[in-house]
């Protein structure tokens, strides 16, 4: 019996004097290439350069969502308690927002300029191509949402106020499906928030939508902001009637979409 507890002693010795730090090296290509990121059918990314919120660019358009999505994956996996952002100089935070879940990264440079992200507890290697190419991102969303021609910006009730969020089928279904929860009520939210246009509403409804769904948020004061999303052509849109027509996509039109059955069902 003492030689089987010597032996389970001895590891634990050796995870104290390593700092509990775990290195796993990961050879197989069918790993390195699989994404370490769990959101999901992304359809937004928010970028902070430097962690700078007053600099947030946000990324919505959906092939740039995909392929900055891509560049997440396995390589040289390493897991150190240690981990912390405070210990690299911080290039990007950047936050997925997807269908199942919403994720932090945080892209990082250690004193031997190597690039790394940080995901949890997870530290993987970064290829330099890949800083190059958010960099990229940034300064093209940038200058379009600095350009003169994108006048309106998709507003909303500040997310804190929100207490109901209603999203009406138009007579599809039964009736407005209610939520309440603060995760169904953020999920909406950043569908119907910080999108830039230059296209002018001019109309009281969307003129000959295929599908067309009202979401409406309520503060605590019964302050109201309704919007209209909907399919056109193999397009998408919302809509804030009167103000301005704004581009949306198929992936925030399906979370409307299942969001409307899942309680007519």
């Amino acid at each position: 019996m003492k030689k089987y507890i010597k032996l389970l002693i001895i590891p634990l010795i050796l995870l104290l004097v390593t700092g509990c730090k775990i290195k796993i090296n990961v050879k197989d290509n069918h790993v390195n290439n699989s994404s370490i990121l769990a959101a999901g059918d992304p359809y937004k990314i928010e970028i902070y350069p430097k962690g700078s919120e007053s600099d947030l660019v946000t990324i919505t358009d959906e092939k740039a969502v995909d392929e900055i999505y891509s560049y997440f994956h396995l390589d040289n996996l390493t897991i150190n308690k240690n981990n912390n952002v405070k210990d690299y100089k911080l290039l990007y935070k950047m936050v997925f927002y997807g269908s199942n879940a919403r994720e932090t990264v945080n892209v990082v440079e250690d004193e031997n300029n190597d690039t790394f992200f940080i995901h949890g507890k997870v530290k993987v290697r970064f290829n330099r191509k890949y800083v190059d190419a958010i960099d990229n991102f940034v300064s093209n969303e940038i200058d379009i949402n600095n350009n003169s021609n994108n006048k309106f910006v998709l507003k909303n009730i500040d997310l804190d106020d929100v207490f109901v969020v209603s999203v009406d089928p138009l007579g599809q279904y039964t009736t407005a499906a209610r939520y309440i929860d603060d995760e169904s009520i953020e999920k909406l939210y950043e569908i119907f928030s910080n999108k830039y246009s230059d296209v002018e509403s001019t109309e009281d409804n969307p003129v000959e939508p295929d599908v067309l769904y009202v979401v409406k948020f309520s503060d605590y004061l019964n302050k109201e902001k309704m919007f209209y999303i909907y399919s056109k052509k193999d397009k998408y849109y919302i809509e804030d009637s009167g103000y301005a027509i704004f581009e949306s996509n198929e992936k925030e039109f399906k979370i409307v979409e299942e969001m409307a059955k899942k309680k007519n069902q």
